[in-house]
């Protein structure tokens, strides 16, 4: 555990002057910005932990992170030789952007893909990136080598490939990783079968209620939609439907009377079923 006096030690070793030199940093005072202590002090408390780690084990050889956090570890080789520590090798990596295109993958955020989701949620999430994502999802989420990848990329902006195909191959590669060949191509056939020729899924959660169950209390309780709110958003963009009757929930007080299948946003869908 890191104490007090651990920290101060820290803060006595690490300069202002070397603290600003991060870029964000430099951005921010550049433009007249500000910046708060608790940001200065980070790099500093990530840095005793690679000194923390080195005194339990013996060593920290190496420190591997996101290129976001790259200064960071440095200030951690920075904290290392002044306990006279062998300084750490530092290893970063390039961000994965996220399913909208922008921002990095996060949970917070809402725009990443779990290693624990289905082979059809991962397929369909995979398959929601924009175009402009495709080469990075390929460098950082398959083995597929380096010039494979640029002639991809090359027959894309030639016109050759279709980015829908690409992503297709894309999305069955890491599914086959995560959970196998044949359940990649289950999950590819299921895809394509709901929203290429716009079936029911084969295998969609099924929910049996009372008949004059309130439709949000059904989708809120078995965690189809987050939120009674995110519920009036969806049925407002006409984003739920009536899969066997082809026609959009309309009516945010609905209840149900009767059995029915609905798709809920772009990738889910639910079967409820009359108790």
């Amino acid at each position: 555990m890191t104490t007090l006096r651990t920290f101060l030690w820290g803060l006595k070793h690490i300069t202002h002057a070397r603290l600003i030199e991060r870029d964000m940093f430099q951005e921010r005072i550049k433009k007249g910005e500000e910046l708060y202590m608790h940001e200065m002090i980070y790099p500093v408390l990530q840095g005793i932990d690679s000194h923390a780690i080195g005194k339990i084990y013996g060593s920290c050889d190496l420190e591997v992170g996101g290129t976001d956090q790259m200064f960071n570890m440095l200030v951690g080789r920075d904290v290392m030789k002044a306990s006279q520590q062998e300084p750490q090798s530092v290893l970063s990596c390039k961000l994965l952007v996220g399913l909208d295109g922008r921002e990095k993958m996060s949970k917070s955020l809402d725009n990443y893909v779990s290693i624990t989701d289905t082979p059809e949620d991962m397929y369909g999430k995979l398959m929601s990136i924009p175009d402009t994502a495709l080469r990075d999802y390929f460098e950082l989420c398959t083995f597929t080598p380096l010039d494979t990848i640029q002639e991809i990329m090359d027959d894309i902006e030639k016109g050759k490939e279709n980015p829908k195909d690409v992503k297709m191959r894309m999305a069955k590669e890491v599914v086959s990783m995560y959970h196998g060949e044949e359940k990649a191509i289950t999950a590819q056939k299921s895809f394509t079968e709901t929203f290429s020729e716009g079936k029911i899924p084969d295998t969609i959660e099924t929910v049996s209620v009372s008949s004059g169950a309130s439709l949000v209390d059904v989708l809120v309780n078995s965690k189809i939609v987050s939120s009674k709110s995110d519920f009036r958003r969806l049925v407002a963009e006409g984003a739920i439907k009536n899969m066997e009757t082809d026609e959009k929930i309309i009516d945010a007080s609905q209840n149900i009377i009767s059995g029915m299948t609905l798709k809920v946003g772009k990738r889910r869908f639910v079967k409820i079923e009359i108790e």
